[in-house]
């Protein structure tokens, strides 16, 4: 994971370029040389302007091998992002509506008539998020199903009543991409790579797990869905590079095209 020195820095540099056409490459290669002369930060990174990179650098190592533009990361929570476009295209397309209950697709889970989609999206649902809870220690690096997860999902207490507060929860989005899936039929690999990688040549972002077996039956009685991507330590979704993944949200890219265009979403969605 990048410590909070370079992420600091990567923002700080997000609101520089945005303000001016010039900046000093000279200094901000300094500060990257210190982090990395000093490991303190493992990373790629990239600045582009109007389109074309206009800088890009790599620091530190990773599994042995120097960072390069080349070099793939699992980019964590930022998949939220991807799950929450498939999941406003599925409302394009009739299929489910911001107003759909969670009971519509899983019935036991707490307050599952009363929590809609959108309240999902938002983080006020009040269902619990799995990743604070201490036994997750015990099973993350092992392969887990649909079943296994969405029993311990049901099992916990709300953390408050379904819209009545804000409270970022991993639980929304694991649910969020189960109903991806069960909606179209397809595995969460394969929507990413239809529905919005290849319409925007993103060539070198992924779904980051082998084939999985495909979810098709909503409400208690889920199909089995295990996925397990051969790294360690790799197995929990929605955490930065080179933390816990959790299936089957594991999407990896690199900086070969560091930005994106908005045609993967109907333009009758985008507010």
């Amino acid at each position: 994971m990048l410590p909070k020195n370079l992420l600091s820095l990567i923002f700080a540099f997000s609101l520089f370029t945005s303000c001016t056409q010039d900046f000093n490459k000279s200094k901000i290669d300094s500060m990257l040389n210190a982090l990395d002369t000093k490991h303190q930060g493992m990373g790629s990174i990239a600045i582009a302007q109007n389109g074309y990179i206009v800088y890009q650098k790599s620091i530190g190592v990773g599994n042995t091998l120097p960072a390069s533009p080349k070099t793939r990361y699992r980019i964590g929570s930022i998949t939220k992002m991807f799950t929450a476009v498939m999941i406003f295209q599925l409302i394009g397309e009739n299929k489910i509506q911001l107003t759909t209950p969670l009971s519509a697709f899983f019935p036991q889970m707490p307050n599952a008539k009363k929590i809609t989609i959108k309240m999902m999206l938002g983080h006020r649902s009040g269902l619990h998020d799995f990743t604070v809870d201490p036994a997750l220690s015990t099973y993350y690096t092992k392969l887990q199903t649909h079943s296994d997860m969405l029993a311990r999902i049901a099992n916990y207490k709300p953390d408050f009543e379904p819209d009545n507060d804000t409270g970022y929860s991993n639980t929304n989005f694991v649910l969020l991409g189960y109903i991806v899936e069960i909606l179209t039929r397809k595995p969460y690999s394969e929507n990413l790579k239809e529905r919005i990688t290849t319409k925007i040549g993103l060539a070198n972002t992924f779904y980051g797990a082998p084939p999985i077996i495909l979810l098709t039956t909503p409400g208690p009685s889920i199909g089995e869905m295990g996925i397990g991507n051969g790294l360690p330590k790799q197995t929990l979704a929605f955490r930065v590079v080179l933390e816990p993944l959790f299936p089957p949200h594991q999407i990896c890219w690199n900086l070969s095209r560091p930005y994106l265009t908005a045609n993967w979403l109907p333009q009758n969605n985008w507010n």
